[in-house]
């Protein structure tokens, strides 16, 4: 089997000291670093983990790191430690990170390109059941004018992005198992947001319950696949206002599920939690 490449979608937004309620997102570039003042900026960086499927191999991946103009610093990339909100984080209101322990350290300048290994990190999020929270870009070394700027366009051929490689992998009966608990999305804007890929090919009943914690009217569809790879829409759907709640069971038979959760509002903010409830199948033999 050939193995396969993906860019996962990624958001950003810059925080500072300067301006300590300010949320700089929705910005042309990022800056990391120190002005000529002694001001820090900071980027956050959220990676949607949840485009992937639980059931691959995964062989590599990679943080491909754009800049715009600035001087030589020495950056640092650090795993973020809670959930926040990119569209109301700011200096004062930033998550915790893991400064002891850097996701890697480098030194960069402006203009320039660089590609960052994170297949042990990746590995260990997948692991945990992708409890990602995101990345901290910061400059380990205080120095008054020394920052580079990041080129956030990832869908761009040459902006900062996170490309991983993988083989898909059938999940084995301990996984199958372990689908039975809760799941959250974190909403940053106007996309389709999906689930976890799921078998259900050994239960005879389940549902899922979705619960719309964020600000915005959700639409969510059940996709159905044969093999995790090609899926259409069951026939329902449902719509959730903000803080409602609801419950779906598939109409058709096949193999995989998941849910497809469409979001228009471009001003939404907040978390999308679901869970899956199955009733497994259980077989008895009698020998008379």
């Amino acid at each position: 089997m050939m193995p396969r490449k993906q860019n996962l979608s990624c958001d950003f937004v810059g925080i500072s000291n300067q301006e300590l309620d300010r949320n700089y997102s929705g910005c042309s570039t990022y800056s990391i670093g120190y002005n000529k003042y002694g001001y820090e900026f900071r980027t956050l960086m959220y990676c949607h983990m949840e485009e992937l499927s639980r059931f691959i191999e995964l062989l590599e991946a990679r943080i491909i790191l754009k800049t715009a103009m600035g001087r030589r610093i020495q950056l640092a990339a650090y795993p973020i430690m809670e959930p926040w909100n990119y569209k109301t984080v700011t200096w004062r209101k930033q998550p915790s990170f893991d400064e002891k322990r850097p996701i890697f350290t480098y030194n960069v300048r402006g203009y320039s390109q660089y590609e960052m290994d994170i297949t042990q990190c990746m590995k260990y999020w997948i692991r945990c059941n992708q409890k990602f929270y995101g990345i901290v870009f910061c400059s380990m070394i205080p120095c008054y004018g020394s920052f580079v700027t990041l080129d956030p366009n990832c869908f761009e051929q040459s902006g900062t992005k996170v490309c991983v490689e993988y083989l898909p992998c059938a999940p084995t009966v301990m996984e199958q198992e372990n689908l039975q608990q809760k799941e959250s999305i974190v909403v940053t804007g106007p996309r389709e947001y999906y689930t976890n890929l799921s078998d259900v090919s050994r239960s005879s009943r389940f549902s899922y319950f979705i619960q719309n914690d964020t600000d915005s009217k959700i639409r969510v569809y059940l996709e159905v696949s044969p093999d995790g790879e090609h899926f259409a829409k069951d026939i329902q759907y449902i719509d959730l206002e903000p803080q409602e709640n609801g419950i779906m069971q598939k109409l058709h038979y096949s193999r995989y599920t998941r849910l497809a959760i469409e979001v228009t509002n471009p001003n939404v903010s907040g978390s999308i939690t679901t869970w899956l409830e199955q009733l497994n199948m259980s077989w008895r033999c009698y020998i008379t």
